[in-house]
């Protein structure tokens, strides 16, 4: 959107625009750097896509089940439930501890362990 805000300031048509055009610029690129600074502040697109995987294995997991595939072939479904919980719950549990992993802070970061300068 900026670009077209450079094009359109720069025409001979906006010249009675020009303050409205230089304000627009100035708030598009405020929204940008906004919106850059959080997705790196907080990593929206990273954890999305962590979450996104997860869901797809949790979901090829149930397609396994529900087709009588894999670990399941040969087995009925009340036969093969408990091996179906048992793989859901580790694949939550490894899940949650790359999570954990993920939002530690290193080892002596922040506890004021540090030599002095």
């Amino acid at each position: 959107m900026l670009p077209a805000l450079v094009g359109i300031r720069a025409s001979k048509e906006s010249a009675g625009y020009q303050d409205a055009i230089n304000a627009a610029m100035v708030a598009v690129s405020l929204l940008v750097a906004i919106g850059v600074s959080l997705e790196e502040v907080f990593r929206f697109g990273e954890i999305w896509r962590e979450k996104r995987a997860a869901a797809e294995l949790l979901k090829i997991e149930g397609f396994r089940y529900f087709q009588q595939t894999g670990a399941y072939r040969g087995k009925t479904h009340a036969d093969a439930f408990p091996d179906f919980a048992d793989a859901v719950e580790a694949m939550i549990e490894h899940e949650i501890k790359d999570y954990i992993v993920a939002v530690q802070p290193p080892p002596g970061a922040g506890s004021g362990s540090g030599s002095p300068i």
